[in-house]
């Protein structure tokens, strides 16, 4: 299965009044292929050419190797910009939108390992949308080249109707090949050549892939359009060498795909499941694929066959060559195997790696492939058991790839399997292309040209904490290795680099760089310094490795420290890099405006079709990976719809002190005390108090506020309606202790309390509408932090938070890191001096912090915020 770059672009227009198909004017697919690494950009215009609102479901699928990173909606003329969040978060903005009755779209979980993204809009009559999305992808190489994938499906003719695809490499491009649009979703399709498309060389390095069909040869396709995956597969030239290193702004990638090299003969161990599950189609589907596989094995080769049920039936034991004979021996026996019984995954595979030690004495590389469609129910069936016994089993440090066949395997623990030993994990579907998923799966394994690949550089070239994993179990034929990382001394980088590795017959090889020959890229903003700069290609493409590899170090361990710590990088890097990823998503919300209202045509919508984005499941949010279950229904809050319990207990929580009771009246009969304010010492913190992101500013200022210590303040107090959110703090003279939630709109009460945990914590995000804030509380080591970000000033929200809000703010001059603001509140407005500081572990923890002395220049009326 070959999907380095597939996209699937798909167009669904729904009406409320008659079945109607806006006309598509404009559509323009525009790739650049830099060094590998893709930016493909999909902008497509459409005209509501009647009398009556329209509503337009834009829907795009993609698989999980690209990273979406933009999306703008532009409806007539005014335009709205999706924001890369946090999944959780995302999530629930989405649902909670979708409750007001407002438009939104965001990235969800699809079938066959794709993500898409969503979104609904209205368009009025003789109005127009454009639709812009942009994705990344590091481009794999397969087979021996790389493959460009783009699926269009717009369902109709499209008068201005474009695809060119840039490529832009260091070595010589030896070939560009535009096979035939193809239909099916996963494998290459049509052989030959697609003779509308054209293919200009610029120069060595560069080639230009232009698809410009005009309307009559778009209506002579098959289906009536442009329908199908248009594909552009390329190579470079290659030599016996270390490979190519390439350099932009002090930041690396090493690429190495080397020539000439023999495959090492190897033993192949085919283990699958013939449990009663597979009866059926399965079973003859598993059939034909590995009759497939065995007759593609290398003469050169041995196999081993396992089939497994509640207990294990071999082929014969040991490996045996793989001449003709033994080949048609072996797919009579996969022939013969029939479905029954239970299924245990532990024996059967550590069973297989039994064998295999038995009869491979380390002279030999050697691989296994396993097939289950079910999850394990005899022998062993504790998965943590599972995958400690095969890891004991597995001594010589194979790779074991693993393919999950049909819609209820396992993939959890399939995926788990593969990332411990080696290798990677498919899912096959139970459709009539399994044979070919499973053979073209093969085709990128058979054949291994090294064993135990290492890059090495002098000590001191690179940054060990910016550079990805330098240690590779095998290099496959057709395939490339890639490293990414930040150089301290270039000059120490291009002296000192090699590669070691074993070859065929167990022979030791280095592959020595030559001296000086690094690649020099430039960079569009040199004149700026290094802080202010923007990340540059080589950068982005070690941010988008470093998330890959941490992914599968996620799916390979289940402890939760550990998994925390994964987890938390994945989001710093995704966010900071603004990557759609398995813990970030993409939301967009439009205003109510733009909902499609009933027309007073009398025309019933199609069932179904008309309701919003109704896929997500009710009552819970799924988590970020998989795992099964639904979070809590109080932490979604916004799916819940029950009548709300308003609660008006604020819970306190122990601070090392003698617990504090603070009983609550209403807002209307209680009278509150003007606290003491108190500046006190002109000392910057380690940690601010309050982090926020001010209207008019791209940095990020910080400052503390003169409060009483022990007093509880209302952070933040708003209505709508009959519900609202009350929130409260109890200060000390340095930070805030602590933060209780009273209550929430849609009844969101989790959590109730917040306290200290983990340094760095992030506790709780809360995006609240009314009040124009998304607010993030951060566990810090004295303290709570909150980061705070102005989304609008609309509406009237009291308390502490709610009068910062209307802060606005300029940078007027920034020498070093010291920088002068001018902020205004309201009528008043002062000049300020701020200076750079850090309160987290990220380089992306920085603010302005503003002096307390400055902050009371201000003459902010803290008596109306800070009300004890």
């Amino acid at each position: 299965m070959m999907l380095s770059t597939c996209f699937v672009f798909s167009l669904l227009w729904i009406q409320s009044c008659a079945q109607y198909l806006p006309k598509i004017t404009y559509l323009h697919v525009a790739s650049e292929i830099d060094y590998r690494f893709s930016r493909t950009k999909v902008t497509s215009k459409m005209v509501n050419q009647k009398s009556f609102s329209t509503q337009a479901h834009f829907d795009i699928d993609l698989p999980n190797e690209a990273f979406i990173t933009a999306f703008k909606l532009t409806v007539n003329g005014i335009e709205y910009d999706g924001e890369v969040k946090e999944r959780e978060i995302a999530r629930r903005e989405f649902q909670a939108a979708v409750l007001r009755n407002e438009t939104a779209g965001h990235i969800i979980a699809r079938p066959r390992n794709t993500n898409s993204f969503q979104i609904q809009v209205n368009v009025a009559p003789l109005g127009e949308v454009t639709f812009d999305l942009t994705y990344r992808e590091l481009l794999k190489r397969t087979k021996g080249y790389y493959n460009h994938v783009i699926y269009l499906n717009p369902g109709q003719l499209v008068e201005d109707f474009l695809i060119t695809v840039m490529i832009t490499e260091s070595r010589t491009v030896t070939f560009v090949k535009i096979p035939p649009l193809q239909k099916d979703l996963l494998y290459e399709g049509p052989v030959g050549d697609n003779e509308l498309a054209q293919v200009e060389f610029l120069s060595k390095t560069q080639a230009l892939v232009t698809y410009q069909p005009t309307l009559q040869q778009q209506a002579a396709l098959s289906d009536g359009s442009v329908s199908g995956k248009f594909i552009v597969q390329y190579d470079v030239e290659r030599f016996n060498d270390a490979g190519e290193i390439l350099v932009m702004d002090g930041w690396i990638v090493h690429y190495f795909a080397p020539e000439g090299i023999p495959p090492i003969p190897m033993d192949i161990v085919l283990v699958f499941d013939k449990s009663g599950s597979m009866l059926g189609r399965k079973m003859s589907q598993l059939q034909a694929a590995l009759i497939k596989i065995i007759n593609d094995v290398k003469e050169t080769d041995r196999i081993l066959l396992l089939s497994f049920s509640h207990s294990v039936h071999d082929w014969r034991r040991g490996m045996v060559a793989a001449d003709l004979n033994n080949k048609e021996a072996a797919q009579q026996f996969v022939r013969e195997q029939m479905a029954f019984g239970g299924t245990d995954i532990n024996t059967g595979i550590t069973e297989g790696l039994r064998e295999l030690k038995t009869y491979n004495h380390g002279d030999r590389p050697a691989l296994m492939i396993f097939l289950t469609d079910g999850k394990a129910t005899s022998g062993v069936t504790d998965t943590e058991r599972i995958l400690q016994n095969i890891i004991e089993a597995n001594t010589y440090n194979i790779p074991i790839f693993t393919l999950a066949f049909g819609r209820e395997a396992d993939y959890n623990i399939a995926k788990k399997i593969a990332a411990m030993n080696f290798g990677f994990a498919r899912k096959i579907f139970e459709d009539a292309d399994a044979t070919l998923q499973i053979t073209g799966f093969y085709e990128e394994i058979s054949s291994i040209l090294l064993e135990d690949v290492n890059f090495r550089y002098l000590d001191g070239a690179l940054y060990d904490e910016k550079v990805t994993d330098r240690h590779f179990n095998n290099y496959f034929k057709g395939s490339e290795l890639m490293v990414a990382g930040r150089a301290t001394d270039i000059n120490r980088l291009q002296q000192g680099m090699y590669i070691t590795a074993k070859g065929y017959g167990n022979r030791n090889i280095s592959l020595n760089y030559p001296p000086n020959d690094c690649t020099i890229l430039p960079y569009k903003d040199q004149a700026l310094p290094p802080g202010q700069r923007h990340p540059g290609m080589m950068e982005k493409i070690w941010a988008y490795l470093t998330i890959k590899q941490l992914l599968k170090k996620r799916d390979a361990t289940d402890i939760y420290q550990e998994l925390q710590q994964i987890e938390t990088e994945i989001l710093r890097i995704s966010l900071k890099y603004q990557f759609v990823t398995p813990l970030t998503s993409m939301v967009v919300t439009l205003p109510n405006h733009q909902k499609v209202e009933p027309c007073s045509c009398g025309a019933i919508p199609r069932a179904g079709l008309s309701q919003g984005l109704s896929n997500l499941p009710v009552g819970g949010i799924r988590p970020p990976h998989g795992g099964g279950g639904l979070i809590s229904p109080d932490v979604a809050f916004a799916i819940k719809k029950d009548k709300e319990t308003i609660s008006t207990d604020v819970k306190q929580i122990k601070t090392g002190a003698t617990p504090e009771t603070t009983t609550r009246a209403t807002p209307e009969t209680t009278t509150r005390a003007t606290p003491t304010v108190s500046i006190g010492r002109n000392i910057k913190p380690a940690t601010p108090q309050f982090v926020m992101t001010l209207s008019g500013m791209s940095d990020s200022v910080c400052f503390n506020l003169p409060l009483s210590p022990g007093s509880t303040y209302t952070l933040l107090s708003v209505s709508r309606r009959s519900r609202g959110l009350d929130m409260y703090a109890t200060m000390g003279q340095s930070l805030i202790d602590k933060i209780s939630v009273v209550r929430k709109i849609m009844n969101h009460r989790i959590p109730k309390t917040l306290s200290k945990t983990t340094e760095n914590d992030v506790i709780d995000n809360i995006r609240e509408s009314t009040s124009g804030l998304i607010i993030s509380v951060i566990s810090k080591s004295n303290g709570l932090l909150l980061n705070i970000k102005v989304m609008h000033n609309r509406g009237n929200p009291e308390g502490l938070l709610g009068t910062l809000r209307d802060l606005k703010a300029t940078v007027t001059g920034k020498s070093g890191t010291t920088a002068t603001l001018s902020i205004s509140n309201g009528a008043l407005q002062s000049t300020v001096t701020a200076t750079e500081i850090s309160y987290g572990s990220t380089a992306a923890d920085k603010c302005l912090f503003i002096q307390s002395t400055d902050i009371a220049n201000l003459n902010i009326d803290l008596s109306q915020s800070l009300k004890p």
